[in-house]
């Protein structure tokens, strides 16, 4: 099976949990899960695994105003080839990480750093084996702007690999961000991720990211699971460690599935802040055709 995907990272300094609302109820965990979209992004590998055509899209909110919208597909019913589209666009008022200050400060000045980011690329998978076994390789184009930073293109490049080991069991691992140049908007990172998952919706997963930003390697990692009350309504929970960010998280999700159709509200609070809890939010819809 052939596939072809979309890749998205968001820059250190303007990061957030990754995945839409059904991933991050669960830790923001997904990279081996064949039945995500918000995932598409990492793990271009893993959307060959199985034969579906899903549509979907997510909207996330969070502190510094964070705005994220990100909307997504994946075919590989209509032909042997599987085909899967992403967008992504964020805004948002962080605060300015160190590298992106300048060298001097006016009176008065703050360091409010006004951002957006638009995300898109494609990928390309290869399964063998009925769709155990996948390899993949991405090309992505971010377009960055900041008060601090200024306007920013830049071309990308990732590869991958997953399988299902076993029966509703698979597993994954991506090399991020291969171009040097790149570093300080996507830095070089390594990506893997296990999922568990049953027809009746009960699952576990736990995702691991080690990112070489310029203080040396930061590892990150999330883990959670869900199970689907009276085959309608999905509930998760999960824990999130953002090393690069310094933050933790504790995740919570509620949603509700009626044939196609899946909607799915998260909520995670993010702890050790100088702010004190910071609240995340996310909501997201997909259709199983």
């Amino acid at each position: 099976m052939l596939a072809i995907g979309i890749l998205a990272y968001l820059s250190v300094s303007f990061a957030g949990p990754e995945g839409m609302a059904r991933d991050m109820g669960a830790g923001a965990t997904g990279l081996a899960d064949p039945k995500s979209l918000g995932f598409i992004l990492e793990s271009p590998a893993t959307i060959g695994l199985l034969s579906r055509y899903d549509l979907g899209g997510g909207y996330v909110f969070g502190p510094d105003q964070i705005r994220r919208i990100q909307v997504g597909a994946v075919d590989s019913v209509t032909a042997p080839v599987t085909l899967g589209i992403q967008y992504q666009r964020q805004t948002g008022l962080p605060q300015a990480n160190a590298s992106e200050l300048p060298g001097w400060v006016e009176p008065g000045e703050d360091f409010i750093n006004p951002k957006s980011q638009s995300i898109l690329g494609g990928a390309l998978a290869k399964s063998w084996n009925e769709g155990r076994v996948g390899l993949g390789l991405g090309v992505f184009y971010l377009h960055d702007i900041s008060r601090f930073g200024g306007d920013v293109g830049q071309l990308n490049a990732s590869v991958g690999a997953s399988a299902m080991v076993a029966e509703q069991f698979t597993v994954s691992a991506s090399v991020a961000h291969l171009v040097p140049y790149a570093s300080r908007l996507q830095p070089l990172a390594v990506k893997g991720g296990i999922h568990w998952g049953q027809e009746n919706g009960l699952h576990l997963a736990s995702d691991m990211r080690i990112s070489f930003v310029e203080n040396g390697p930061s590892i990150s990692w999330g883990a959670g699971g869900g199970a689907t009350i009276a085959k309608q309504v999905p509930l998760s929970i999960g824990f999130e460690r953002d090393q690069v960010m310094g933050h933790d998280r504790i995740w919570g999700g509620v949603g509700w599935t009626s044939g196609p159709i899946q909607l799915d509200y998260s909520a995670g609070f993010t702890l050790q802040t100088s702010s004190g809890i910071e609240m995340w939010n996310g909501l997201s819809v997909m259709v199983h055709i």
